[in-house]
């Protein structure tokens, strides 16, 4: 499973399903009936008191717990491609322009390529529960960071923290000792008044 929170939706789903296969099989068995019991026997459910559910029939309440417990899942399963993902972080010390970039987990195929045999073929399988993110500056090594969507799915955002990165090459400093001067000398002119060789 990709997290904690996608094994948790499978199993209230699972649950919700047993519940209703289970109502079906005890009514089946005459354990359970939808025949009204006094209201002094009805099934109340509460919730944090705000979703009460009452019912005379103990096992129409059976089956919409069930029913809640795989609507619920579902609900909390449904992709949403368009939710946005806040990225902040901080560089200090770097003098170049920093590039920051995300990307999912590259699947990877190996094959050895030949000339009898050029050709490549492979299956990936994308996964987009884990980002990786690059901080690059020219000059300097890159920074990799990985995020499970543990931490970035429930407020949608990625602190970075403080990043630090290695300069790799030194910027190079002009010297104006090694800078020698080439006199100025005007190019030859001709009778004519223009520039340059007369053709």
């Amino acid at each position: 499973m990709g997290s904690t929170f996608s094994v948790i939706l499978v199993i209230s789903a699972c649950i919700g399903l047993l519940m209703i296969v289970g109502g079906m099989f005890l009514m089946y068995k005459g354990v359970i009936t939808l025949q009204a019991t006094p209201k002094t026997e009805a099934l109340t459910v509460r919730w944090r008191k705000q979703f009460v559910l009452t019912t005379q029939v103990p096992a129409l309440g059976f089956f919409l717990i069930g029913l809640a417990f795989v609507v619920f899942a579902m609900w909390f399963a449904k992709p949403v491609p368009d939710s946005p993902l806040r990225i902040s972080g901080n560089v200090s010390g770097v003098q170049s322009p920093i590039k920051v970039s995300v990307r999912s987990e590259p699947g990877v195929i190996e094959r050895d390529i030949t000339d009898n045999n050029p050709s490549f073929t492979g299956t990936v399988y994308p996964n987009l529960h884990t980002l990786v993110l690059d901080v690059t500056a020219p000059g300097y090594g890159p920074h990799q960071e990985s995020f499970n969507e543990d931490k970035w799915l429930s407020n949608h955002s990625i602190d970075l923290g403080a990043v630090n990165l290695t300069k790799l090459v030194s910027e190079s400093q002009p010297n104006p000792g090694d800078i020698e001067p080439i006199p100025f000398q005007p190019p030859p002119q001709s009778s004519e008044g223009t520039y340059g060789v007369t053709p």
